[in-house]
């Protein structure tokens, strides 16, 4: 389920909602309190990966979740994370983000915590992409990107390319959900209301993925369009 739909059942509900019949009182009762402290979109994504606690796997997100913070959390917990992060988000180094209007297409800039093995980068693709790894060496590699008709090599941080390897999907599906959301165009004091909507988006997003497995339609100007329609 998406960031939205996720977000509308966690801030709605308590841990012993959550996990109810999932584990037992005593292990529900040490997860609280060892959470805490920990503010409160952190607690749900390391609630979300419990199972996955000592592992060792890498953790990918977008920048609703991912933080400097959530990052030293996670190795606590024997994972690792990997994450597009707000510029202006708390702990991250300001002087690490590239100014959009000094930058042109894959120029990035990287920081490195020796102390943490945490790595942030800023890199330009149109738009300025902020991140933070704990997964990742602070090396580079290219990606390619289409330009009119010829495709580009431009320069990156190698956790540039980890993280589209990893998310591109997810990112495309939240795109082909949002292009014609009937949820993200009403708004109700009851929640579930909401999330029923953004259900059906998804109902209609995976619909369409389906169709297109089956049926040629590459002759279509909008493909999506003409499903809805």
């Amino acid at each position: 389920m998406d960031a939205m739909n996720y977000r509308l059942h966690c801030n709605n509900s308590d841990i012993a909602d959550r996990l109810q019949n999932v584990v037992s009182q005593a292990e529900m009762q040490q997860l609280r309190e060892e959470l805490e402290d920990v503010q409160q979109v952190r607690k749900h994504a390391l609630e979300l990966v419990r199972s996955y606690f000592f592992s060792r796997r890498v953790i990918n997100m977008d920048n609703y979740y991912t933080s400097v913070q959530l990052l030293l959390d996670l190795e606590l917990k024997g994972l690792y994370g990997r994450g597009t992060v707000r510029g202006r988000s708390k702990h991250y180094l300001k002087h690490t983000v590239l100014q959009k209007e000094e930058s042109a297409r894959g120029d990035y800039q990287e920081s490195v915590a020796v102390d943490h093995n945490m790595l942030e980068a800023s890199w330009c693709d149109g738009n300025i992409v902020t991140m933070v790894t704990n997964a990742d060496p602070s090396t580079t590699t290219t990606v390619t990107r289409r330009i009119r008709a010829s495709s580009r090599a431009f320069p990156a941080p190698t956790c540039i390319l980890k993280y589209n390897q990893h998310m591109q999907g997810v990112d495309r599906l939240d795109q082909i959900r949002a292009k014609f959301s009937i949820a993200d165009v009403h708004s109700y004091k009851r929640w579930h209301k909401k999330l029923a909507l953004a259900l059906v988006d998804i109902a209609r997003a995976n619909a369409f993925l389906t169709r297109r497995m089956v049926i040629d339609t590459s002759r279509d100007r909008d493909p999506h369009r003409t499903f809805v329609t």
